[in-house]
Formats: C-alpha cells, structure tokens, sequence
C-alpha cells in the first residue's frame, strides 16, 4: 500500500464512482444505544429492499463498481436473500459485509466463504457477556465468538483469502479487555480493529468514552463535546455513491435520514444522478467549506472544518489521505490491512 490513499479528484465533476455503499435493509435485531438504528432514531420507515430492485440497482452499478458493500443502516445477514445479492455482484466487483453474528450459524459461515465475499467485519465489544451486552443489547457473546470460529474453520476449508476482521469498538467498560483480545487473536487467521465510538450526545460520551485518549473521538468540556479533527478532508462525495433501501441517493454513509439527496437510482442513471446538478451543488459545498447539518452532526466523522476524523473503513478508502492519517491507520493492524485489500481492489497494485 502507498503512503497516500488513492487521491480523489476533488473538483464538481470527479471520475465516476467505484465504491458503492447499497442499504439492502433497514433495521436490526439488537438495540445498541449509541446506534441511529438501534436506538430508533432513524425517521425513515424500516424496509426490506426486494430482491428485484436490487437486480435493477446491480445492472445500473455494473459498469462502475468496482468495491460493494450491500449493507449500511441494518443488519445485513437478516435479509433473506443476502447471498443472492452477493451472487449478483461477485462477477464484477468484491464484496464486504459486516455483521453483529447473532445469526450466523456454520451453514451461513459455509456460505459466506463460499460466495466469494472478500471482507468479512465481526462486531465483537466484549470479551464476557457482562462487558458485551453493555453496548450490544439483546446480544449473546457466545454467539459472535463462535461465528469466528465457523468462519476460520470455512475460510481454512476451503483454502479463502477472505479477510476476517473482528472488530472491538473501545469503550469504559470494555477497554481492561484489551490485552486478553489481542493474546485471544494473536495467532488466529483473522484481523483485529480497535475502533473509538461515536456517540450521540454528551452524557453518552460521560458514560462510554474510555480513558485511553488514542480511543477518543471527541473533546469534552463545559457539557459539551466536539468532534476531533485529524486534518483529513472527506472524499465520500467524490468517491463513493451511497443507495438508501428505497432508492435514494444521499451524500454519504452518515447521512442515516436520508436529508441531503442527490437523486433516486430507481429514476435515474449512476451518471445523471453523480453529475446532475444537486451533486454538483453538494460537491460545491465541499469545496467552498460551507458543510451541512449532515456534516456537522454529531453522526458525522468530520470536524468543523470539513476535516475527516477517524472515519469509517468506508469513507477512508475513500479519502485523499496523506501522512497525517498514517498514525490512525498504523494503530490498527486490521484496518490497515482491510484498507490495502480495499485499495487494491478498487486502484490495483499501481
């Protein structure tokens, strides 16, 4: 991987894109409080995206996509056709899903690998059930522990480059759990993350935030906090085109209410929607520093200044990132990795 990230053209009209973010489901099974799904706060009615629409979204993407992730606000091994989903887009581009595994038993870790997906997220925040379900409410621990080691025993079957990445979101009540994480993984075939938390108010900052410092993503003072900077300019609007389930295309991963669209995949072509004129006016904003709510909301991995925070796997592959964002990726083995293969599936090995 190169010292930058592939850097974007930030101007009006970019290339097209080649990441692809489409929201198959919106919903969960798990309450996580911190979490615009899982504490309901999503004004948008839950769905189910039909199989078929999705066929009309992959036949619009082909030309184009190059990374898809077929998952953002919801739980993605809850839809019902899933794997069907991945069939239909493994022939032209690589796939990651990410997932709590409440319900991945051996047959769907089976078939899983079997797909072909390429980048496999575990959500696991705690190691003992009284430190996981402080977050993930409604989850059993011993389930996302046993869904990594059906997927090592599927990955080393059939012999599959997928990555593994067992994600560990660092918060108070879990961070004494650390090291134990890291002896458990050290010498298994899979990728550890260790992520900061993004929360939604200040008490619940009081109430997560740990106190390792290099886990934080915001300052706090006075009753308030704010989101840290880390000098990175966003590139999701340049980059990335991100489907909502019913067809709504909005500016980014962030946006879980759908308020800044840009069109509607389900009434217009990839290129009428990324180079029509409320892309154009959103890529504007960008470029003149004038960010909407959407940015500037707590939700949102970027400080005041149009400056991305340690962002999403999605938005950073993404990015225009130079040396001030090597120390957050080099902190975290698995993400470093996850970006490479993201890079390399996207931009190739130049």
């Amino acid at each position: 991987m190169k010292e930058a990230l592939y850097p974007l053209k930030r101007t009006l009209r970019p290339d097209p894109p080649r990441i692809f973010q489409i929201e198959t489901l919106l919903g969960c099974n798990l309450k996580c409080p911190a979490c615009y799904i899982g504490s309901d706060l999503i004004d948008r009615p839950k769905e189910i995206m039909h199989f078929e629409r999705f066929e009309e979204i992959v036949e619009k993407i082909r030309p184009y996509a190059q990374y898809v992730y077929p998952y953002m606000w919801g739980e993605p091994l809850l839809h019902k056709r899933i794997f069907d989903m991945i069939a239909l887009v493994k022939p032209f581009a690589k796939v990651n899903i990410s997932s709590h595994c409440q319900n991945l038993d051996a047959a769907k870790a089976e078939r899983i690998v079997a797909a072909g997906v390429d980048d496999f997220i575990v959500s696991l925040d705690g190691l003992e059930q009284d430190t996981y379900e402080v977050y993930r409410k409604g989850g059993r621990v011993e389930k996302v522990l046993a869904a990594i080691e059906h997927l090592i025993a599927a990955k080393e079957r059939h012999r599959s480059p997928i990555t593994i990445l067992v994600q560990f979101i660092v918060m108070k009540h879990n961070e004494h759990e650390v090291p134990r994480l890291k002896e458990m993984f050290k010498h298994r075939p899979v990728h550890l993350a260790l992520k900061g938390m993004y929360v939604q108010s200040y008490e619940q900052a009081v109430q997560f935030m740990p106190s390792r410092k290099e886990y934080h993503r915001y300052t706090m003072g006075d009753g308030h906090i704010e989101l840290i900077a880390n000098r990175v300019r966003c590139g999701a609007a340049f980059g990335t085109f991100t489907v909502l389930v019913n067809g709504d295309v909005v500016q980014c991963c962030f946006d879980s209410s759908g308020e800044v669209k840009i069109g509607n995949i389900f009434e217009s072509t990839v290129e009428e929607i990324w180079y029509g004129e409320r892309a154009l006016a959103l890529r504007e904003t960008f470029l003149t520093g004038r960010l909407n709510s959407v940015c500037t909301s707590l939700k949102c991995g970027m400080g005041r200044e149009g400056e991305m925070v340690e962002a999403t796997l999605l938005n950073r592959a993404v990015a225009q990132a130079g040396r001030a964002m090597l120390p957050v990726i080099n902190r975290s083995p698995g993400t470093k990795e996850l970006l490479r293969r993201v890079y390399t599936a996207v931009w190739g090995n130049a």
